[in-house]
């Protein structure tokens, strides 16, 4: 990582876009007021700022966050302005239906700009759903990207040339950063600020905000509730998956499965792949790792008891894919996430 130079001053350009949660835009510009306060501290209160940033909206107009409030920006998105970092706030998109293409189709003017800036040598950062502005660029075809963790499935069907890692927080790949969900816009600007300044002064930063300054996981925070699994339109896949959610508590049987739809195992597994991207037996084990979480946060329930109820009797195996999805074994996740009981 490049060390901060009081003499350098780097620049850079927040496209925000109407939309998003107003936390992507003023997020960042916190993380880095303080990375500026903590270069000042070590080179001297009279040095220049390491990074100056500039937040650009369409036509200079004020930016409409999902929640209402009003952003006001200091110009106009200029596609043609230099800068050393293009940093794109996530937008706020409820489902992975139409309405997320419809929107993504409503920004597709920016798609050039995006891809004559990394061509002119500035660091690209997309946060949350921003990131399918550029995979729509075509600019993480062959690079390593992530993503908010509930858009894992759409975005690998939609763009299979990109190396998806979606458990982790943020990922660089030859100037080109992303982060998931939200709040890991904070986590990107923090490794921003480590690129520019160092990593002293970006984790001097990270403790001043109280925020997590390693790269972090998504794995522990996914949910398959969160996700429109049924958004997919395929019928036959709807009532599979309700088939095996009634079923969560019984191992599973793929033909059990495709003799209760009246097809051949071949095609629940093709029509699963299509719709899902997964197997029918992933998803079975997805959907028991999801029911197992939910013990594990409600009560302090023992493993070999989670395992009955998810109908798994090896409790090892299951232990190890629990880790594997997760990131976390049974006993971190419950001790980071179960609901504390209220002391007499």
């Amino acid at each position: 990582m490049s060390r901060c130079n009081n003499d350098i001053m780097r620049k850079v350009l927040i496209w925000a876009l109407d939309g998003g949660l107003a936390t992507g835009v003023t997020g960042p510009v916190d993380v880095f007021t303080v990375v500026n306060a903590m270069a000042a501290r070590r080179h001297g209160a009279q040095s220049r700022p390491a990074l100056e940033w500039e937040i650009q909206s369409v036509s200079a107009q004020p930016i409409r966050t999902a929640a209402g409030v009003t952003i006001a920006p200091h110009a106009r998105l200029d596609p043609e302005a230099q800068a050393d970092v293009i940093f794109l706030p996530g937008l706020f998109i409820e489902s992975v239906g139409p309405a997320l293409w419809t929107e993504l189709q409503r920004h597709r003017w920016l798609l050039p700009a995006l891809r004559k800036q990394l061509e002119r040598g500035a660091v690209l950062a997309a946060n949350c759903t921003a990131t399918l502005l550029l995979a729509e660029a075509g600019v993480l075809d062959g690079r390593m990207a992530t993503t908010s963790w509930w858009l894992s499935g759409v975005f690998r069907q939609r763009y299979p040339a990109v190396d998806l890692r979606v458990d982790q927080a943020v990922t660089y790949d030859r100037g080109v950063f992303c982060s998931g969900a939200s709040t890991a816009g904070l986590q990107l600007a923090l490794r921003l600020a480590e690129r520019f300044c160092g990593r002293s002064v970006a984790s001097s930063a990270a403790k001043t905000l109280l925020l997590d300054g390693s790269n972090g996981s998504q794995a522990p925070y996914r949910s398959l509730a969160l996700v429109e699994r049924e958004g997919h339109g395929d019928a036959l896949v709807q009532r599979a998956q309700r088939w095996i959610e009634r079923r969560i508590g019984e191992p599973f049987q793929l033909g059990a499965l495709a003799q209760a739809l009246a097809v051949s195992e071949r095609t629940v597994i093709r029509r699963f792949k299509a719709a899902l991207a997964v197997t029918p037996g992933h998803l079975a084990q997805l959907m028991k790792v999801q029911e197992a979480k939910r013990l594990l946060e409600a009560s302090e329930i023992s493993w070999d008891a989670v395992c009955e109820r998810v109908g798994y009797g090896d409790a090892s195996s299951f232990r190890r894919l629990f880790k594997r999805e997760v990131g976390l074994s049974p006993g971190a996740y419950q001790t980071r996430f179960a609901q504390k009981r209220a002391r007499a």
